[in-house]
C-alpha cells in the first residue's frame, strides 16, 4: 500500500495539507500584490494588475505600466520560480538522503553549477562571447557533470552508497570552490564583478529573455520531481521497505540526481 492510498484514511493529514497550500497561496498572492503594485515608479497596489488591462486604468501612464512589465514582473516570476524549484529540489535531496538537513548543495550540485558558470564568466573576455546567454546551460551542464561525477563514485556493486554520495559531495564542494577561487583570481576586472555580482544572487538582472532560457529546465524539473514524489515518499521509510513495495530504487535515484541537478543548475 504505497503513501498515496494511506493518506485517503488520514483526514487529518490531507486537511493540513490543503491548509498549508491555502495558506501559501494566499501568501504568494498579497505578495505578488506588493512587489509588483509598489516601488519608486508608483506607489498603488492596482499597478500589480494594470498591466492586463491599460486601457481600463488609465490613471497610470505608459512608463508605469512598462516599468511593471519590464521589471517588476520578471522579478516576481524569476523568484517564485526559483523558490519553487529550491523547495522541491531541497526535499527531494532529502528524501534522497534520507537525512532533514540534506540539500542540493551537500553533493555537490551547487559547487558544481557555479564552477561552470564562473568559468564562463571569466573566459567569456578571452574569448569574445557573451556569457549571461549560456549562463542557464553551462550551470546546468556543470552540475550534471559533478553530479555524474559523484554518483559514479558513490556506485558500488551496483548501489547507491549513501554514505560515500555525501562524502564525495563534500569534497567536490571544496575542489569547485577552489577552482572558483582560483578563476576569480586570473578574471579581470569587469568579470570578476559580474562573478562577485552572480554568485552572491539577485533578482535585479531578471528579464523576459533570462526568464524563457530558463524556465524549460525549470518546469522540466518541478514536473520530474513532482511525478516522482510518491516513490519518494516510500523511500523515506528505508530503501530495502520501497524495494519489497516495487520500487527500483537505483532509478529513482538517478532520475531524482538529474532532475535536481537540472533545476539547480537552471
Amino acid at each position: 500500500m504505497n503513501t498515496l492510498t494511506l493518506s485517503r484514511f488520514n483526514p487529518v493529514t490531507l486537511s493540513q495539507t490543503h491548509k498549508w497550500m491555502l495558506l501559501a497561496s494566499v501568501c504568494i498572492f498579497a505578495l505578488a500584490l506588493l512587489s509588483i503594485g509598489y516601488g519608486p515608479a508608483g506607489w498603488d497596489w492596482r499597478l500589480a494588475i494594470a498591466w492586463l488591462a491599460p486601457e481600463r486604468f488609465n490613471q497610470f501612464d505608459a512608463l508605469q505600466i512598462n516599468v511593471v512589465m519590464q521589471i517588476r514582473l520578471p522579478r516576481f516570476v524569476l523568484a517564485v520560480l526559483v523558490g519553487l524549484v529550491l523547495a522541491q529540489t531541497g526535499a527531494s535531496t532529502q528524501a534522497l538522503c534520507r537525512n532533514p538537513l540534506a540539500d542540493p548543495s551537500i553533493i555537490g550540485i551547487s559547487a558544481g553549477a557555479a564552477m561552470v558558470a564562473v568559468a564562463f564568466i571569466a573566459l567569456s573576455a578571452q574569448f569574445n562571447f557573451n556569457a549571461q546567454l549560456y549562463l542557464p546551460y553551462a550551470s546546468f551542464l556543470g552540475a550534471l557533470g559533478v553530479t555524474s561525477l559523484v554518483y559514479f563514485i558513490a556506485k558500488q556493486q551496483g548501489q547507491i552508497n549513501i554514505t560515500t554520495l555525501i562524502l564525495v559531495g563534500v569534497a567536490i564542494n571544496a575542489l569547485a570552490f577552489a577552482v572558483i577561487g582560483l578563476l576569480s583570481f586570473f578574471a579581470d576586472d569587469s568579470a570578476l564583478r559580474l562573478i562577485n555580482y552572480w554568485t552572491m544572487g539577485s533578482l535585479g538582472g531578471a528579464s523576459w529573455s533570462t526568464i524563457i532560457q530558463a524556465a524549460p529546465l525549470l518546469f522540466i524539473s518541478l514536473i520530474g520531481l513532482w511525478r516522482l514524489k510518491e516513490p519518494m515518499n516510500l523511500l523515506l521509510i528505508g530503501e530495502s521497505q520501497a524495494q519489497y513495495l516495487g520500487v527500483d530504487t537505483n532509478k529513482l535515484k538517478l532520475y531524482v540526481i538529474i532532475l535536481v541537478a537540472l533545476g539547480v543548475g537552471a
